[in-house]
């Protein structure tokens, strides 16, 4: 009697356990999409890119499509130092993306004009496929 007891509470308590399952597996479903690496650059309050290095930045998928602002207004060069395939990063000139903007390529490539001395990069924007 006491060993049908012993089976009969293992069986309750197996089933509660698989019971269970269906709502660890909804709780795994609501967790946050991963933000995911784009890019990397590096800002410069001289034009040349090796002057006043600024600091670096990185931008990840969760800011795809959005204008935003850098909050020195004495850049005067970027280096795009790295970016997934596919994707682009355009400066502007003004804020709200508008103004003269590029599109910058990944690599040596600096983008800033060294002939302006009140030119400064303003607003950027990265978009991806």
């Amino acid at each position: 009697m006491q060993l049908q007891t012993t089976i009969s509470l293992l069986a309750l308590t197996l089933c509660q356990s698989v019971l269970a399952l269906p709502s660890i597996g909804r709780v795994a479903q609501d967790d946050p999409p991963v933000d995911r690496y784009v890019l990397d650059y590096r800002v410069f309050g001289a034009t040349g890119c090796f002057d006043k290095n600024l600091g670096v930045g990185t931008i990840t998928s969760s800011q795809l499509d959005q204008c935003l602002a850098w909050e020195d207004s004495g850049i005067k060069a970027v280096n795009l130092t790295n970016i997934v395939d596919g994707c682009s990063f355009h400066v502007y000139t003004e804020p709200s993306c508008q103004g003269h903007g590029e599109e910058l390529p990944k690599g040596v490539y600096c983008g800033g004009n060294i002939f302006d001395e009140t030119f400064s990069w303003v607003s950027y924007k990265t978009t991806c496929p």
